[in-house]
């Protein structure tokens, strides 16, 4: 039989889990070494807060996710200010962390279901040993397929208690599918491209992570559309020669200024918060916004048209949609050659967003 602490490093590492990130403190110890037992690297930071941060800088920069395991009390409440980070950036990260024993409350001991719940995070927690190792999956689900946070927390008085449940119930695939884009919004998107002469393609960050630049560049020269990008997704369209950089606050100012003029813009994985539509002063008022994202309602009331769907795999289902109507391919891009071709880095706001001088963030 198997303890907890050791289920919870075997049932992930066999699951891909690789790299774990942490402060190791009275309620989640074991764990730890159940952990490296199995194989899974641990790199220990000196604040909870850091764990996090690397947590989250590893999915960033991998998009697999990683554990980042803190005691239980103050050692979760340190974890704070990166978990709100990676909530914000939609990141996959696996917070292992202790818990309130089943005996009741200590006097280190807070409400970590209302502290997780007030940050956004969602809790799974192994209290059933009949389904202990289900519940592990479970939790790693939500991470990889919602990206965003999941805490799997860890009653104390549990840690050293054998598990009943020799196989998980329902083993996960370690590449979630990506989700296709819904045929309703999709058709939706090109009857708004029928009318489009002045159509723009905004990439975010989910559009990076789904590795959508290339066939967003390719639909963008279907359409004749030029290309931006959030702040998050700063370089998706590097050295193309109709990217106008980044849409936001500190957009230059002619990019700025062409921006206003798209009749239809693209948002392909992008949270269209109000640093990246410059509190709404940026795009013209009759401007049609169609939204691609994983998200099931759009994020903003701004939004026309909302597409359900992975950004690359919706960005294939365009192109597609273009190649069989046909739509004409507009001209402007050869109408603002000579103003692309001047852009450059203003670091003056743009006149015609005033609002918009704060830092940019955006997904």
């Amino acid at each position: 039989m198997t303890t907890l602490a050791e289920a919870i490093g075997q049932t992930l590492a066999d699951d891909g889990v690789r790299h774990a990130f942490g402060v190791v403190a009275n309620g989640n110890v074991l764990a730890v070494a159940g952990l490296t037992r199995h194989g899974i690297s641990y790199l220990s930071a000196r604040h909870e807060g850091g764990a996090v941060g690397m947590a989250d800088a590893y999915y960033r920069t991998t998009d697999e996710v990683a554990v980042c395991t803190v005691g239980a009390g103050q050692g979760l409440r340190n974890a704070a200010t990166g978990l709100a980070d990676a909530v914000k950036h939609r990141s996959g990260v696996l917070l292992l962390c202790g818990d309130v024993p089943g005996t009741g409350p200590r006097r280190i001991d807070v409400d970590q279901d209302g502290f997780l719940d007030s940050l956004g995070v969602p809790v799974v927690r192994l209290t059933d040993l009949a389904t202990a190792r289900t519940d592990i999956l479970r939790a790693l689900r939500l991470a990889r397929t919602e990206q965003r946070p999941v805490a799997l927390c860890l009653p104390q008085d549990l840690v050293t208690v054998q598990v009943t449940e020799r196989t998980p119930a329902d083993r996960l695939s370690r590449r979630p599918r990506r989700m296709a884009a819904d045929p309703a919004g999709t058709a939706a998107a090109l009857e708004a491209l029928d009318a489009a002469r002045r159509p723009l393609i905004l990439g975010g960050l989910g559009a990076w992570r789904s590795g959508a630049a290339l066939p967003l560049t390719e639909l963008g020269d279907l359409l004749g559309a030029l290309l931006t990008t959030s702040a998050m997704a700063a370089g998706l369209f590097a050295g193309n020669p109709w990217s106008l950089g980044v849409c936001g606050g500190f957009a230059a100012a002619r990019a700025a200024e062409l921006i206003s003029r798209a009749d239809v813009v693209l948002a392909f994985g992008a949270s269209l918060d109000h640093w990246t539509l410059a509190d709404g002063g940026l795009l013209a008022p009759n401007a049609v916004l169609v939204q691609v994202d994983t998200w099931p309602a759009p994020t903003t009331d701004r939004v026309d048209i909302h597409v359900t769907g992975d950004a690359a795999e919706a960005a294939a289902a365009l192109l597609d949609g273009v190649r069989a109507r046909p739509l004409p391919r507009h001209t402007w891009r050869e109408e603002v050659t000579d103003r692309i071709g001047h852009l450059h880095w203003d670091p003056e706001p743009s006149q015609r967003h005033p609002r918009a001088t704060g830092p940019t963030r955006a997904s």
